[in-house]
Formats: C-alpha cells, structure tokens, sequence
C-alpha cells in the first residue's frame, strides 16, 4: 500500500502550472481519454491557454461529445475543439487515428493520458485489455504519432511534446519483483488467467494488473528514448505520474 498512500499525500501538495509556449494559439494539441478525469482538465487547461486546435481523442463520440460542450461553456471558446473517435481496444482504430494524424498540417503535442483498469481478466486482440491499452497500442501510436511530431519540429521550427501519463508504482519494487517471477514472454503470461491472477490477492486487484501495465510501459518507453537519444529526433518527450 505504500504507492497508494504516496498518492493520497500528493494530493496536498501545490504544484506550478507550466507557462503556455509563445506559439501555442498557432499549435494543435490532442489529448487521449479527453471526456473524463485527468484528461478533461487537461484538455480544459489547452481551452484556457488559448491553445489553437485541440482535438479530443475518446472511445464514445457522444461523451466526447458532451464533454466537449461542457468545456466550452466553462471556458467561453465556443468554437474551439474537436471530437475524435478512438478506441484503445481496438488496433484498427488506433491505426486510422495514426492516419488521421498524417492529414494534420503539425502536431504540437500528442498527451496520452487514456488507460484502462481491469478488475477482471479479459483478452481482447489476444492479449489481456490493461496490457492492450495501457502498452500495446500507447506504444503503438506513439511510434506513428513520431513522424509527424519530428516533420512539425523541422517545419515550424518548434519543439512537439509526446507526454505519457503514467504511474508512481511503475517504479515500485515489490512490483517489480512480481513481475519479474513471470516465465518467458511478459505478454504472453498476463494474456492468461493464471498470469492475471498472480496480482488477485492484493487488496486493491484492479489497481495492481493496471500498475502491472504501467510498469511495463515505462519499460518500453525507456526503450525508445534509449534508441531515439542519439537521433537527434527534436521531440521532447516525457512520463508523468498522476500523483
């Protein structure tokens, strides 16, 4: 318990708001799992800083819908923003979103703050749903948001953000530990139920298998930066914790 109890006490804790960037009326931000939570507010955050095109990327077109109109009414920018389809579930869909973006004049930033918390074992695309969203197609339209991001940087001479929202547990060591008992490929193991019930025995399981995915995406993410340092590939890139 002591990444929960971490994450209760940052609650209290008073942070800075970044400066909105000189260009930022000009860019074009999109935020996954805007409808809701962390994403909302962020999403509300680019409308307040007058941030120019701000596309949010949602599973439910009428939630995003929805989620849409409350921003604008909260934020007086009635014509600001979009609604985009996305379903993290689905490689289909994560591969026609990656082709919208390559229609997009630039891309200032890509958040990726959608993810998914399972309380039961579920394989989808043969692998188990928190891995598929939280890993497999993050990491998957991280690497076609790429191309964009590195043409936007040498066309208009800016620096894109690639932000991944994340968690504090993927750096806890008892976690590590579990994870590390798993035979052969990781995927493979936790696509099965035996695999996701290694994790049912913690008092909070839903919260436990989705860390089990965080920790594997941090892997995976500290991966790429290894092998795009050295490319000079002119994004800054970044995982945040949501505490």
């Amino acid at each position: 318990m002591p990444g929960f109890l971490s994450f209760v006490r940052a609650q209290y804790t008073a942070l800075p708001l970044p400066q909105p960037p000189a260009n930022i009326a000009d860019g074009t931000y999109v935020v996954t799992g805007a409808n809701t939570g962390l994403g909302f507010e962020c999403t509300k955050h680019l409308f307040q800083m007058g941030a120019g095109r701000i596309i949010l990327a949602v599973r439910s077109r009428g939630k995003g819908d929805a989620a849409l109109a409350t921003i604008r009414t909260e934020t007086g920018r009635h014509e600001a923003g979009e609604v985009w389809e996305l379903d993290l579930m689905s490689l289909d869909s994560v591969e026609k979103f990656a082709k919208k973006l390559e229609t997009l004049d630039r891309l200032d930033a890509l958040i990726s703050n959608a993810g998914a918390v399972m309380a039961q074992f579920q394989v989808v695309e043969g692998i188990e749903v928190s891995l598929l969203v939280n890993v497999v197609s993050t990491m998957l339209l991280t690497f076609r948001a790429l191309p964009k991001l590195q043409e936007s940087a040498k066309k208009f001479g800016i620096q894109p953000r690639l932000v991944i929202v994340t968690s504090n547990s993927a750096l806890d060591n008892d976690m590590k530990s579990t994870v590390e008992t798993l035979q052969g490929d990781v995927f493979d193991a936790l696509s099965t139920e035996k695999g996701f019930g290694i994790f049912t025995h913690n008092v909070l399981p839903a919260w436990i298998t989705n860390e089990t995915g965080k920790r594997t995406q941090k892997r995976v993410w500290v991966d790429l930066l290894k092998r795009l340092d050295s490319t000079g590939h002119g994004v800054d890139m970044s995982a945040l914790k949501t505490g």
